[in-house]
């Protein structure tokens, strides 16, 4: 496992319970990014953030033009 994995990986272990979307949520939208043409080794590149982050927030959404969660 790369250092900057590892990095991410702490952060989003940071997240507290009150923003973290639901494990099952957050497992859907991250299956519908890797489905996505637009994913570059995690990065979005519609709006390049990590999207293992993007997606474990509550709030979060898909940047592409036609959101797809």
């Amino acid at each position: 496992m790369g250092e900057e994995y590892r990095t991410l990986k702490r952060y989003l272990d940071s997240f507290d319970e009150e923003i973290r979307a639901e494990d099952a949520e957050y497992a859907r939208r991250l299956q519908i990014c890797r489905e996505c043409s637009s994913l570059r080794e995690g990065i979005c590149m519609k709006c390049g953030c990590f999207v293992e982050a993007r997606a474990l927030r509550k709030q979060g959404n898909c940047p592409h033009e036609e959101s797809r969660w």
